[in-house]
């Protein structure tokens, strides 16, 4: 039963297509004027204006995404530099307010101490910063003039003598 309901619509269709077409010719309809011999659209002599119109097109709608891949790209640009700018400016505003709560809290100044001298590392920088501006205390004094000082016997406990 579908198939022959199929072949009767297709039928159907069919005929109704080529009577509505034979009714346009007949009555003279304008998308029937489209499809004549005379038809500008269609002469083969304008065929170099339809492929101009086609190439013009092209290239104005390229324009248009250059230029927003040009925006895009700039506005991606300025907002990764404002981004640097302003986690630099951030890193230091922080680095200058922690300064300030050491200052202003003792405790929390020693903790600070106690957490940097807990890591091996910077342990070590600490010392070596320290050791080289005691040479060059050192090297200061004696260079003044002044006979070489012992620090040895100052720097022991007076407890353990």
């Amino acid at each position: 039963m579908n198939t022959l309901f199929g072949t009767v619509n297709l039928f159907v269709g069919f005929l109704a297509g080529l009577l509505g077409g034979v009714l346009v010719m007949l009555l003279g309809h304008p998308i029937v004027e489209l499809f004549q011999q005379n038809n500008a659209l269609l002469n083969p002599n304008n065929g170099s204006d339809v492929i101009a119109i086609a190439n013009t097109y092209i290239v104005f709608t390229t324009f248009i995404f250059v230029l927003i891949t040009i925006i895009v790209t700039g506005t991606g640009i300025y907002f990764a530099k404002w981004f640097g700018i302003s986690k630099e400016k951030e890193i230091r505003e922080n680095m200058r307010d922690l300064f300030e709560s050491l200052d202003k809290d003792s405790t929390l100044a020693d903790r600070f101490v106690r957490e940097l001298s807990a890591h091996e590392v910077i342990s070590d920088k600490l010392h070596q910063l320290v050791q080289a501006r005691v040479e060059d205390e050192i090297k200061l004094r004696t260079s003044e003039g002044e006979e070489k000082v012992d620090f040895s016997s100052k720097l022991s406990n007076e407890d353990e003598v």
